[in-house]
């Protein structure tokens, strides 16, 4: 502004006498020399040139304010909604910066580093109702590789690579950033303003500024998510470490009344003898008594996965004990159960 005032009082004070001398000798127009001037010194300087394209965007555009505001606004939500999952985060990110600035979509580009293949691509636009995952396309792929730490912005219309700009051009892009922060990179989209209003220089910068938020919040959810499952290893293996302790005292206390049940079972199965009615019931308590056992030996060694080869069983001996148990539910409504096993000695590759 002082400076325009400057050249505003120079050309009224010191050029305008002078002009009008010279007018009435030449019969010329000086105001139209001095604009086809001022209008040349514009477009020979491109920061001169920016700037002024700048000052009329500012100057005729309706939605400066608003937009500023929304971005605002953007920045303060998305430190409110750090806690969320990160697939989440991108997709709300997405919707929350379409709906802002009224673009017609915003697609965000996430390289994967733990995968091997494409990228994770989330795009929210005006026909979805929300933000969902698509495609990996070629044109996406020929604007990330042209973004890069020299090149962290492109716009359409200042793009001098052709194959870009048509990448561009297809996808209905107006912007495209990169997107970098540690272990976070990728690139973020953004499609044309639902009212044909491009964006100011100031807008894209400050834009830039909340992309990079973005980066550094999605990098720390990661780095904490990250933390959270360590620690729940760590609980995991305490909780472990406990119940191994537990279990050895536990298997100490049934091993003892375990063995003093067997050994009276087995002495009333000697004093029954071998024709006795009950001889099979006892001789399944037994067999249930050492199933017991071995149950309380693996507490003891509960650390150890247990071991994928299979032993050999008996099918017929474990029916058997099914139908022996199911005797009883038999009798109390009166029903008689047989049991006919054909075939031989058939031994399978199984437990009981």
């Amino acid at each position: 502004a002082v400076g325009l005032i400057s050249l505003l009082l120079v050309h009224r004070f010191l050029l305008t006498p002078v002009l009008a001398v010279l007018r009435a000798k030449t019969a010329i127009d000086f105001f139209i020399v001095e604009g086809l001037l001022i209008a040349s010194v514009i477009f020979a300087v491109p920061s001169l040139r920016s700037r002024v394209a700048e000052s009329l965007r500012h100057l005729f555009s309706t939605n400066v304010v608003q937009v500023r505001n929304a971005i605002r606004q953007l920045a303060l939500k998305l430190s409110q909604n750090a806690s969320r999952d990160t697939n989440e985060l991108m997709r709300w990110f997405a919707e929350e910066l379409r709906n802002s600035i009224e673009l017609d979509y915003v697609t965000i580009v996430l390289d994967d580093s733990d995968k091997v293949g494409e990228p994770t691509v989330v795009r929210a636009d005006e026909v979805a109702s929300a933000a969902a995952r698509i495609d990996w396309t070629v044109d996406l792929s020929v604007i990330h590789q042209s973004l890069n730490e020299s090149q962290r912005v492109l716009e359409l219309g200042a793009i001098a690579d052709n194959v870009v700009e048509q990448s561009f051009v297809r996808e209905n892009a107006l912007l495209a950033y990169r997107m970098s922060y540690r272990s976070i990179s990728g690139i973020v989209v953004l499609g044309n303003r639902i009212r044909n209003d491009r964006l100011a220089r100031e807008q894209v910068y400050v834009l830039s500024i909340v992309i990079d938020q973005f980066a550094a919040m999605m990098h720390n959810r990661h780095e904490e998510l990250l933390r959270q499952q360590a620690e729940r290893k760590i609980l995991q293996q305490e909780k472990l470490s406990v119940l191994g302790l537990l279990s050895g005292s536990l298997a100490h206390e049934l091993r003892n009344p375990l063995s003093s049940i067997r050994t009276i079972t087995t002495l009333v199965l000697e004093d029954l003898g071998p024709s006795h009615e009950s001889r099979r019931d006892l001789q399944m308590v037994v067999e249930e008594i050492d199933r017991l056992s071995q149950t309380t030996n693996r507490l003891l060694d509960y650390s150890r996965p247990e071991p994928d080869t299979q032993a050999k069983v008996n099918p017929h001996r474990v029916i058997s004990r099914i139908v022996c148990v199911l005797d009883y539910l038999a009798k109390q409504v009166h029903v008689e159960t047989k049991l006919d096993l054909a075939g031989g000695d058939i031994q399978l590759e199984s437990n009981d």
